[in-house]
């Protein structure tokens, strides 16, 4: 990690410097999660560009900080620099700093020619503008440099879930400093959350009455009803059932004595059948 200094901040310009910030912290983070070997260099604290940024100095606590003096843009012409990275006894160098095109692309591209695999965490480097990092990457990249960011790399680290010795560190590296993994991951552990405590409720509450059998309750659909009443029917001589005979009894009907004409003393009329 190359001069991470907090007066650079009031230089670069092609990244926001609360979010260079996070991914710097988040990256060094890593390093400590899966115990990869870093390498801190940065300018005297009382130099122009003064000490580190205070959330990356409280992550990497009181480890050493090589002071570069002079070589402002190959940190391996610092002997202490490419001794400490000699020493590491790795040959994969992942790498983040300010600025992108000045002491990363310098450093990078020395890297490369001692026979190093370069990573450069992208997302954790800036440049004085867009422009000027863009072009600094894509530099790097035709020369051989592997661009990366920081929680992908952290992710390759951690490669399964079931890594049960550092899942926890890496959930809660994404937690805090991954914004949007960091939404995902407090909304999937609030429903865990209400899921334990309704099952807790659950188990608190007296279980529910068993029903040993089921009662059958027999259903009788009511006869229709007839204009011929079951009382009204006879039998007849082969014993089979006869309908009843509908009479109609004698009724008196009044008359219109007008209507009649001459029949005028037809009080009534009688109907039979």
């Amino acid at each position: 990690m190359i001069d991470h200094a907090v007066g650079f901040g009031e230089v670069f310009r092609s990244h926001d410097v609360s979010l260079h910030v996070n991914n710097t912290v988040g990256l060094a983070k890593t390093a400590g999660i899966f115990d990869i070997p870093l390498v801190l260099t940065n300018g005297a604290d009382n130099g122009p560009y003064g000490p580190l940024f205070k959330d990356l100095r409280a992550v990497v606590g009181d480890a050493h900080v090589i002071v570069r003096e002079g070589h402002f843009i190959n940190a391996f012409e610092t002997p202490e620099f490419a001794a400490a990275v000699e020493a590491t006894g790795r040959k994969k160098l992942v790498m983040s700093g300010l600025l992108t095109e000045g002491c990363i692309l310098g450093t990078a591209f020395a890297g490369l020619e001692r026979g190093y695999e370069v990573y450069v965490a992208v997302d954790t480097t800036a440049g004085e503008t867009l422009e000027t990092h863009q072009v600094a990457v894509q530099r790097m990249v035709q020369a051989g440099v592997v661009p990366v960011t920081w929680l992908s790399l952290a992710s390759q680290y951690q490669g399964t879930y079931a890594k049960p010795e550092t899942l926890p560190q890496f959930m809660g590296l994404m937690t805090q400093h991954s914004p949007t993994f960091g939404m995902l991951l407090q909304g999937s552990a609030a429903r865990q959350a209400a899921l334990a405590e309704s099952e807790a409720r659950n188990t608190d509450s007296p279980p529910a009455r068993r029903i040993d059998h089921v009662r059958h309750v027999r259903c009788v659909r009511p006869q229709r009803r007839t204009h011929r009443a079951s009382a009204d029917r006879r039998r007849g001589p082969t014993g089979r059932a006869v309908e009843p005979t509908i009479r109609l009894t004698p009724q008196t009907v009044p008359l219109d004595i007008a209507s009649l004409g001459e029949r005028s003393t037809l009080k009534q009329r009688n109907f039979g059948a």
